[in-house]
C-alpha cells in the first residue's frame, strides 16, 4: 500500500501563471496549499513565452465554432491586463513590464477590412491608442514585406516572463505555499467531499483538487468533456544581429503579429530576433526539425535576407482554444479546472487562477484569512 501524505486543504495542479495566482488567492483566504508541476522549474509555458500582455483578444481557429461576442472577448481580455498591472504595482513585482504597443499587420484586403471592423470596436472601449495605418505608415516601422497596412494598439504591454512566475512563486511561498516540481500526478480519486491525488511515491489526500494545466484536464472526466481543442505555438531567439537587420525588423521598439489565428509574431530582444509562429496551428506531436524548418520559412516570406538568421533556442508551447473564444472554469464535487486562454495568455491565465480558487472555495465554511502573513503549511 503506497503510503499517505499530509492532508492539505487544497492541492494545485500546475505551477504556471494559474496555478500560481490560485494557490496565492487559496493561501490568502487562510488555506493550506500545495502545488505539484510535472516538470523542472522554468520548463514550463509559463516560464518561455513572448511576453504578450495584450488587450485585444487574437483570432480565433476555424475549430471555433460556438457563438463569439467579439465585444464580450474584447471585454474579457482587458479586465485581466488592468488588474495584473495592479498586482505587479501593489506587490512590486520585478517582470520589467514595458508598453511598447502591437501593430497587427494585415496581408491582404480581406485581413484589412476585418482588422479595420476590429479597430472599430477595440476604440468604442479603449478611446484613444488604437489607430489604422495604411501601408505606407507601416512601412516606417518594420520592414516586413507583403503588409498592406495595420491596427496600432498602444495599450498592449510586454513583461518578461520568467520574472514574473519567480514573482507569483515567491508571493505563493511567502504565503506559505509549497511548490513541489517533477510531480506528475497519475490520477485523481475523488470522494464526496475530499479528493485523493496519486502519485508515483505515495497519495495525498486533500479537501480540493485544482487542475490549473489544460494538459492535465483529462485527470477529471468532467473537465475532459469541456470543449477545449490544445494546439502548439513555436517561438525561436535569433544570434545577435547587426544594427542593418535590426532596422530591418523595427525601427522602434514595437511588437508584430499577423491577424489570422495561426498567426505569427515577432519583436527584438537585447539585439536578439524573436519570432514565433502557431504554424498553421500544428498539433501537439510536431517534430522540433519540422517546428524550426517552419518557423525560418515564415520568416522568410517577411524577411528574405533573414532566411539563414541563426537560432540560438527555440521553445514549444500549448495554446488551448474554446469554442466561444473564453477561458473556461468548472467544479464537480472538490474538483475543480480551469484554462482555455485561446492565445490572450498571460494576464488571462492569472485572472482565470484567481477566479478557480473562489470557484474552488465556494459554498464553503469561511476559514480565517491569512492576508499577506504566512498560512498554515502541508
Amino acid at each position: 500500500m503506497m503510503a499517505r501524505q499530509a492532508t492539505c486543504d487544497a492541492v494545485v495542479i500546475g505551477a504556471g501563471y494559474c496555478g500560481l495566482s490560485a494557490a496565492i488567492e487559496l493561501a490568502r483566504q487562510g488555506a493550506s496549499v500545495r502545488v505539484l508541476d510535472a516538470g523542472q522549474w522554468g520548463g514550463n509555458a509559463s516560464a518561455c513565452n513572448f511576453g504578450s500582455v495584450a488587450v485585444m483578444p487574437p483570432a480565433l481557429p476555424a475549430t471555433a465554432h460556438g457563438e463569439h461576442d467579439p465585444a464580450k472577448r474584447l471585454q474579457a481580455a482587458l479586465a485581466p491586463v488592468r488588474a495584473l498591472r495592479e498586482q505587479i504595482q501593489a506587490f512590486g513585482y520585478d517582470c520589467a513590464w514595458t508598453q511598447p504597443g502591437h501593430i497587427t499587420l494585415a496581408l491582404d484586403d480581406a485581413a484589412a477590412a476585418a482588422l479595420r471592423q476590429r479597430g472599430l470596436e477595440a476604440q468604442a472601449l479603449l478611446g484613444t491608442g488604437v489607430r489604422w495605418l495604411d501601408a505606407r505608415q507601416v512601412g516606417e516601422q518594420t520592414r516586413a514585406q507583403g503588409v498592406v497596412g495595420g491596427l496600432l494598439n498602444e495599450h498592449f504591454a510586454l513583461i518578461e516572463p520568467a520574472r514574473l512566475l519567480l514573482a507569483l512563486r515567491n508571493h505563493a511561498e511567502a504565503l506559505g505555499v509549497r511548490v513541489q516540481y517533477a510531480s506528475p500526478v497519475l490520477a485523481l480519486e475523488p470522494g464526496a467531499d475530499t479528493v485523493d491525488l496519486v502519485l508515483a511515491p505515495g497519495r495525498i489526500s486533500t479537501a480540493r483538487a485544482l487542475i490549473a494545466s489544460e494538459q492535465a484536464w483529462s485527470l477529471s472526466a468532467a473537465a475532459a468533456r469541456e470543449p477545449l481543442v490544445l494546439y502548439q505555438t513555436h517561438l525561436f531567439e535569433s544570434a545577435p544581429l547587426t544594427a542593418t537587420a535590426l532596422r530591418l525588423i523595427t525601427q522602434q521598439p514595437r511588437v508584430y503579429g499577423t491577424a489570422s489565428a495561426d498567426k505569427d509574431y515577432f519583436r527584438v530582444h537585447q539585439g536578439r530576433l524573436l519570432f514565433g509562429s502557431r504554424l498553421g496551428l500544428l498539433p501537439l506531436d510536431a517534430e522540433p526539425q519540422v517546428v524550426v524548418s517552419g518557423l525560418r520559412s515564415r520568416l522568410a516570406s517577411y524577411f528574405p535576407t533573414l532566411a539563414d538568421v541563426e537560432v540560438r533556442q527555440a521553445w514549444s508551447g500549448n495554446l488551448g482554444f474554446t469554442p466561444d473564444g473564453l477561458p473556461r472554469t468548472g467544479r464537480k464535487g472538490p474538483v475543480s479546472w480551469g484554462g482555455g486562454y485561446c492565445g490572450s495568455g498571460i494576464a488571462t491565465a492569472v485572472s482565470c487562477g484567481r477566479q478557480l480558487a473562489r470557484l474552488a472555495l465556494a459554498d464553503t465554511t469561511p476559514m480565517p484569512s491569512a492576508g499577506e502573513g504566512q498560512a498554515p503549511r502541508c
